[in-house]
């Protein structure tokens, strides 16, 4: 009976073993035999958007609003450059302003040029120079005169006015920006004074101030090349789009003597040169 027992139950493990062969033979055999089915839909490729691709790469823009601060246009860029703007303010002058631009061209270096009109007048070929080299022209004042600009926006406005007569005189009305100005002692001044901004504004102009200087208008005993390369590195820190601050006055000597060492500075940094760009109103 045993004996018996053991028969059966060894029987049908021996067919059940049978059984998973035989159905997984004939499983196999039917899939390699199946032919594949075409899919009517295309296989896509992943995409990058035209708009995803913008939304990455941050393009930088100059506001166009007459009466604002354009600096911000200027150093608000995270376009992954290192941008200089070299500026200079008070000019020309028959002394200071010949050895800039000499320095300049031989490093091929563009510079923005804020004038004094009264300079013009008297250096009306300095400022001729100035074009024909590539360089960008603003206003700066008439007179450079606070305590008389100041007075009253209207006073302002008529300072403006005779330093766009005297430069349209010495270079035309395309050889400068006739909208571009920057206020003497900066837009800081008229902060608490009322309406010099809205009359700017109204009239047109677009004024930029600066967020580095090499300190040439500081302490004039301390103006030795050594103080300014100070001033000049220390301002500019670990900013990647600077408007620099310098002077070509008559007095600026040693504005001179530091301009290559300011630009090879730059040029080791990683820097680019730009000048200001036109504003249109």
């Amino acid at each position: 009976m045993e004996e018996s027992k053991k028969s059966i139950i060894k029987g049908s493990v021996i067919l059940f073993i049978a059984i998973v062969i035989l159905f997984s033979v004939s499983y196999f055999i039917g899939m390699k035999n199946k032919k594949p089915v075409a899919s009517n839909k295309p296989f896509k490729v992943a995409e990058i958007s035209h708009t995803e691709v913008v939304k990455k790469e941050t393009v930088p823009t100059v506001p166009k609003t007459p009466g604002k601060d354009e600096l911000r246009g200027l150093i608000n860029v995270n376009d992954g450059q290192k941008v200089a703007y070299l500026t200079f303010d008070d000019g020309p002058s028959p002394n200071i302003t010949p050895e800039i631009l000499d320095i300049l061209k031989r490093e091929d270096v563009k510079a923005t040029f804020f004038i004094i009109g009264k300079n013009a007048e008297r250096n009306p070929e300095l400022l001729m120079r100035e074009k024909n080299e590539g360089h960008t022209i603003g206003m700066h004042s008439y007179t450079h005169e606070p305590a008389i600009i100041y007075k009253n926006p209207e006073a302002y406005l008529k300072d403006l006015e005779e330093c766009s007569a005297a430069m349209t005189k010495a270079v035309g009305e395309d050889g400068y920006d006739k909208w571009l100005i920057r206020f003497p002692e900066g837009s800081g001044i008229v902060k608490n004074k009322p309406g010099f901004r809205e009359a700017i504004a109204a009239a047109g102009y677009h004024y930029v101030d600066w967020n580095a200087l090499d300190g040439d208008a500081e302490h004039s005993r301390m103006e030795t090349p050594q103080y300014l390369m100070s001033r000049f590195t220390s301002t500019i820190g670990e900013q990647h789009h600077v408007v620099i601050l310098m002077h070509d006055a008559a007095t600026k000597k040693s504005t001179a003597d530091t301009l290559l060492q300011f630009i090879k500075y730059l040029k080791d940094k990683g820097f680019i040169f730009k000048t200001i760009p036109k504003f249109q109103t």
